[in-house]
């Protein structure tokens, strides 16, 4: 079987950067791919993180989220929905 990955890119502005806002990655039918990769750019300063979740480990809808955060002067990011099982 191929193995088909779906890739969905996010910006994160730098006024939103620090807001807990939550931002959708949509996916559509999971039983397209399977693996979904998220790249998140930061746009502050162009630094790009790479996620990376299997297809059957996200919930049975259309989106996952995630909210961004800088914790001790670090860009983190907070998944609600499902969990990567890689990341950069």
């Amino acid at each position: 079987m191929h193995m088909k990955t779906k890739l969905v890119k996010r910006n994160i502005p730098p006024d939103r950067e620090n807001q807990n806002d939550r931002f959708r990655v949509k996916y559509n039918d999971r039983s397209d791919f399977n693996t979904l990769h998220v790249q998140i750019t930061r746009m502050a300063d162009g630094s790009v993180n790479n996620y990376f979740f299997r297809s059957e480990a996200l919930p049975d809808k259309d989106s996952i989220h995630f909210s961004t955060a800088i914790e001790n002067g670090k860009f983190t990011t907070i998944w609600y929905g499902a969990t990567p099982f890689k990341s950069n």
